[in-house]
């Protein structure tokens, strides 16, 4: 299996480049600190060719690379994701935009390896540890309109409902309104109880929502 690596953290690049070189029937091709970087490398990448891995950091930079999973999914490129956001939702949209993996940046070696050999053999790889989790996330999403996955993931990033309605440039009580929607969906009853759904355990600094 051939595969290219994007981090924009130095430590974090170098030693994962180290972990892959050191797997038997992998090959790393590329190891890139940018988005614009890896688009380059694989702007003349074709399906018929041998499968090609693109493990991708969730957040380079101030931004989200969702777009760029879309992209490289769309060109037959195997996208997995190596974050440390282990918050649901972030799983469920970098799958919802073609991503066949997530891996925590927590793993063990041994975990990420395995993660990795999983996902050569064409099998996706969500976490055990929240397969439950992302089952019943996922239906939830997929009941969302586009507007109101936008209010949650502005929930996910810690916006206050000021900051929802200017970011959307919606008024006050269309946010209100957004709002009681994803209480009856998710089933919570208070806005607390929604941020602790859509954050998990952590809460995200602000960043950009439309991605790489």
């Amino acid at each position: 299996m051939k595969i290219v690596l994007l981090d924009d953290h130095p430590m974090m690049l170098k030693s994962i480049t180290q972990t892959v070189g050191s797997i038997p029937d992998f090959e790393l091709l590329g190891a890139f600190d940018s988005a614009e970087k890896l688009r380059s490398y694989v702007e003349h990448f074709h399906r018929e060719e041998e499968k090609l891995l693109a493990l991708v950091d969730l957040q380079i930079g101030a931004n989200y690379s969702f777009n760029l999973i879309n992209e490289l999914s769309k060109k037959g490129i195997i996208c997995a994701v190596y974050s440390m956001y282990s918050q649901v939702p972030f799983v469920v949209k970098a799958f919802q935009n073609g991503a066949k993996g997530y891996i925590f940046k927590n793993y063990s070696e041994e975990n990420f390896i395995d993660a990795l050999k999983i996902l050569a053999t064409g099998e996706p790889f969500i976490p055990p540890e929240i397969t439950a989790a992302f089952a019943r996330t996922s239906s939830i999403f997929a009941s969302l309109t586009k507007k109101e996955q936008q209010v949650a993931e502005l929930i996910m990033r810690n916006f206050s409902n000021k900051e929802i309605s200017e970011e959307l440039n919606i008024g006050k009580r269309t946010t209100e309104n957004y709002l009681a929607r994803l209480y009856d969906k998710t089933g919570c009853s208070s806005r607390i109880e929604l941020e602790r759904y859509f954050q998990g355990r952590n809460g995200t600094a602000k960043t950009n929502a439309e991605g790489i």
